[in-house]
């Protein structure tokens, strides 16, 4: 699921960790996907949002730094408030930041990405994961799901020891080739270097109504 931090609503917290306790009971891994580095985001902001992930302990995080994506309108409403500074395709991937954030660095923001990474796969945070997970869960499944934990805790600190996200990272990383290996081809037969950053396909008269008129409705879920 996707989390995003209580910002100090004992409600939604309360609500969250229900969600985890009732996951755990029921045999289900938990696993929250967490954007840092939304525009109105500060070093703080992203630090408690740590916290508060980290006090509901779910059995699995991953963090990603907010990308405009290109096709969407946010990439759009970014390109026309010229926020946009990657010009490589190849980064727009959610491991780094694309756009001029307003109160956070590039190389700060990525900083705190491993930062959260190391905290939260940390040995000693990783043990008190699988005690938690074991008292919520009655001991149920107990030992696959702690080789699970640590098997994770293992895999993201070797990724991010190495400089790369969990998702870019494995076990062991060798090189194939480079981008750079077929620069000379693609300035000989395409005149650039980079492809240009593309502009958003524009809907159908027809798709723009259908969208304007679709509602999805999700129920409601409770948590005693």
């Amino acid at each position: 699921m996707q989390f995003s931090a209580c910002g100090g609503e004992i409600g939604a917290c309360r609500e969250y960790a229900g969600l985890v306790r009732l996951c755990h009971k029921n045999g289900i891994q938990v696993h929250f996907s967490n954007m840092i580095g939304f525009e109105d985001d500060t070093e703080d902001s992203i630090l408690e949002h740590q916290r508060v992930l980290m006090e509901l302990a779910p059995d699995v995080a991953w963090y990603y730094i907010l990308c405009p994506i290109p096709g969407t309108e946010q990439y759009d409403e970014f390109m026309a408030a010229g926020l946009i500074t990657e010009p490589n395709l190849d980064r727009f991937d959610a491991s780094w930041l694309t756009w001029t954030h307003p109160n956070i660095s590039k190389k700060r923001l990525h900083r705190l990405l491993f930062d959260c990474y190391k905290q939260f796969y940390s040995f000693s945070e990783t043990l008190r994961r699988i005690k938690k997970l074991n008292r919520e869960a009655e001991g149920k499944g107990s030992r696959a799901r702690a080789i699970g934990s640590y098997r994770d805790s293992f895999f993201v600190r070797l990724a991010v020891g190495q400089g790369l996200h969990p998702m870019d990272g494995g076990i062991y990383r060798f090189r194939l080739d480079a981008a750079r290996d077929y620069q000379h081809l693609r300035r000989k037969y395409y005149d650039f270097d980079l492809a240009p950053l593309p502009k958003s396909l524009q809907l159908s008269a027809q798709d723009e109504e259908f969208n304007r008129r679709k509602k999805l409705v999700l129920p409601i879920l409770e948590v005693g």
